[in-house]
């Protein structure tokens, strides 16, 4: 996968025509750089994100800590590639301690990249001139009430990636429904919209 300088079935076409090319990975550290367009990506093809769902499409679901993140993109489908330090495991074969790697959905991709993944070969932000296309970005929000960064904690549900990532990789299970904060201990809330649940009403379910 080249990589730049600064999310079973889940598929995300984006309302902008890309080709279906591997993307580059990006730094984290995007505050300096200029947002010119935020895309909620509500095309997405997504599980509707009741607590049932969610533990019936994952294979994994740890508390962990985002320890470092990059942006990239895959099969036109912007990703944060992100790495996690487990902090417990209620599903899956993980230690307290051990690491994982997860492509979450969302992201930043620059508009110098954004136009050369148009099939049309089109330019969709004319008014950005090309010596700032590199350090112009577009926000793939995926409706997270944030984008989650480099020492979140979350609670993460998540499957193993089968054909258009890296292999080893695990995807989080649609988009910001899948990442839980945790409230306090005993209620986790979304990054998103989707409804909290209990600690006890994961616990029953995984039971």
């Amino acid at each position: 996968m080249k990589k730049w300088n600064p999310a079973i079935a889940f598929v995300c076409s984006i309302a902008i025509l890309f080709t279906g090319c591997s993307g580059a990975a990006v730094s984290p550290d995007v505050s300096a750089r200029k947002i010119v367009s935020v895309a909620h990506s509500d095309t997405c093809l997504r599980i509707e994100p009741n607590l049932e769902n969610l533990v019936k499409a994952s294979t994994v679901i740890v508390t962990a800590t985002i320890t470092d993140m990059q942006y990239t993109y895959a099969e036109a489908t912007p990703y944060m590639d992100s790495t996690l330090e487990v902090k417990e495991c209620l599903m899956g074969d993980y230690a307290p301690g051990d690491t994982l790697q997860a492509y979450l959905a969302g992201g930043y991709i620059s508009v110098e990249d954004h136009n050369s993944l148009l099939e049309t070969g089109g330019d969709l932000f004319p008014e950005v001139p090309k010596e700032e296309r590199t350090d112009s970005y577009i926000e793939f929000d995926m409706n997270y009430s944030k984008l989650p960064a480099a020492g979140d904690t979350y609670l993460f549900f998540l499957h193993p990636e089968t054909e258009s990532l890296p292999e080893g990789l695990y995807l989080s299970v649609g988009r910001a429904e899948s990442l839980r904060a945790a409230e306090n201990d005993s209620m986790f809330s979304a990054a998103g919209d989707a409804p909290a649940f209990s600690k006890e009403e994961l616990t029953r379910m995984l039971a």
